[in-house]
């Protein structure tokens, strides 16, 4: 209170100023100088020098304030000081006790934190893992499959080689009643022949057609399990996906839900600290008993929310 005393003393050194300013007003406020001419011109320049004699003894009593001020200044910084001293005497050693406290029971919860992370992430490993001796053996099941497609695959081109082979057997039977038959006659020869190239044509034909729809089959085959394979790991990758965005939002909500907790937490405990060095230092006065009631009720709602 008494250094804002000597303040307003110090401010004071600007009242015989604002003193004149009415006057000073009264004299120059909406004045026109008709500086075109040198009177007017020589006029302006008497009432300027006049205006700002003021501003210069107005800069010279803001620097003598300034100086007063900062002088009182670090007189009550000291004593400031001295005082703080000696309440920090009997403050420090209360606070160190609490902070202990207080950091014991926030390396308990850490604990409990890392204990839970550790959780999750076995049940994750165990899921995954689950997940991995899944696909190995559905491409098992995969490889099983097409090597059946495959032997009768093969076994149906071994069964069109046998009917090409007794086909081609039995033209070369015919071919040789053909020559057999020349010897008879000419004419009966050149239409055994005549015959039995028709037959040899047919036989190709018939051949060719059975290659081209046995490559085909194969082709299919082929084309089909090819398919199933990439439809089967198309799948097995959008569930493995669908899976793991899953597992990562279940973590992802568990984290924030911990850190919403424990800045709460953390809240409560600054706000307990707070209030234990607001008694501490205010609590012998009666009128601040209501201001701490007020606090120690909201303090222990917010705990019953974490809760």
């Amino acid at each position: 209170m008494s250094a804002v005393l000597e303040q307003s003393t110090a401010v004071a050194l600007f009242k015989p100023i604002e003193a004149d300013l009415a006057a000073l007003s009264d004299k120059y406020k909406g004045v026109v100088y008709d500086v075109t001419t040198p009177d007017g011109m020589a006029e302006a320049k008497r009432a300027k020098k006049e205006v700002a004699g003021y501003r210069i003894a107005l800069v010279k009593a803001k620097d003598e304030a300034k100086k007063q001020i900062i002088a009182d200044g670090r007189k009550v910084d000291s004593e400031f000081h001295s005082i703080g001293d000696r309440i920090a005497a009997l403050e420090d050693p209360i606070t160190t006790m609490i902070e202990v406290e207080t950091k014991r029971e926030e390396r308990e919860r850490a604990a409990k934190v890392q204990a839970e992370l550790e959780r999750l992430a076995a049940e994750e490993k165990a899921r995954k893992d689950a997940e991995e001796a899944k696909m190995a053996a559905d491409r098992a099941e995969i490889a099983r499959q097409r090597a059946e497609l495959e032997a009768r695959a093969r076994a149906e081109f071994d069964r069109m080689e046998i009917a090409r082979q007794q086909e081609a057997e039995a033209a070369r039977a015919a071919r040789a009643k053909i020559e057999e038959a020349e010897r008879a006659s000419r004419a009966a020869i050149e239409a055994q022949e005549r015959e039995a190239r028709l037959a040899r044509e047919q036989a190709d034909r018939v051949a060719k057609v059975a290659r081209d729809a046995a490559e085909a089959i194969q082709k299919a085959d082929r084309d089909k399990i090819e398919a199933e394979r990439r439809a089967v790991e198309d799948a097995q990758r959008k569930e493995r996906e669908a899976a793991e965005a899953k597992a990562k939002a279940e973590r992802d909500a568990k984290e924030a839900e911990a850190r919403k907790i424990r800045q709460r937490e953390n809240d409560i405990l600054d706000g307990r600290a707070m209030l234990t060095a607001f008694n501490t230092r205010f609590g012998h006065l009666a009128e601040f008993k209501v201001i701490a009631d007020l606090i120690e009720d909201f303090l222990s709602e917010e705990k019953r929310k974490a809760a």
